[in-house]
């Protein structure tokens, strides 16, 4: 199945869902403490994954920029993870560069800075918090498009991402129509039993149905 069909229906799930059927299958459930940092729009997307390392106290003529302009493929999402503590890893002149690349948002297991700037541009952005610290000249790109450590888990090019309100998740590319599938099932019963309760019915009935 297409990349494109999985997210058509990936899109028609919430965190909620994603993350229940996940934790069925024995996968990490979500990255903790990852959220918008404002009413981003919901992000649906693929993973391109990038790791920054601090490169010191040096100008390093935002290497960051320079690694996103080789993103390639559709439905890309930026996920990043960075050895950084304290500073921002992503910003709006990021953002920016990002927007002009076709992509769809970013989610980082750290913080960002102008928030207004990336609100304005409508630009989806989860992160840890925000910050007015600067990383942007220090960021160094030390691996892209390889597997990186995100919020706990790992992470891999071309896994699936889904993020909204209530954080970020990320399917495994090889486990991605198993989880859906069982993420569509758990939406259905949850619609039935909204139905059920609103006709004056036990919604206890239909949950217990579901029985996974």
């Amino acid at each position: 199945m297409t990349n494109r069909s999985l997210l058509d229906r990936l899109a028609g799930l919430d965190t909620n869902a994603v993350s229940e059927a996940l934790d069925v299958f024995g996968l990490p459930p979500g990255a903790l403490g990852v959220q918008p940092l404002w009413r981003s729009p919901r992000l649906v997307g693929v993973a391109s994954t990038l790791r920054l390392r601090d490169g010191g106290n040096k100008p390093r003529g935002r290497s960051l920029e320079r690694a996103i302009t080789r993103v390639v493929g559709e439905h890309r999402v930026l996920v990043l993870s960075t050895e950084v503590a304290g500073r921002a890893s992503w910003d709006y002149l990021a953002s920016l560069a990002a927007r002009q690349r076709g992509v769809r948002g970013t989610v980082l297991d750290s913080l960002c800075r102008s928030v207004v700037e990336i609100q304005a541009l409508d630009y989806p952005v989860y992160a840890r918090g925000v910050t007015m610290a600067s990383n942007g000249r220090r960021n160094v790109v030390a691996e892209q498009g390889k597997p990186i450590e995100f919020a706990g888990q790992v992470v891999c090019e071309d896994d699936l991402v889904i993020a909204d309100r209530c954080g970020v998740v990320f399917i495994p590319a090889n486990a991605a129509e198993e989880v859906i599938a069982l993420g569509e099932r758990i939406i259905r019963h949850q619609d039935a039993m909204v139905v059920e309760a609103a006709a004056g019915h036990p919604c206890t009935d239909t949950l217990f149905e579901l029985n996974f």
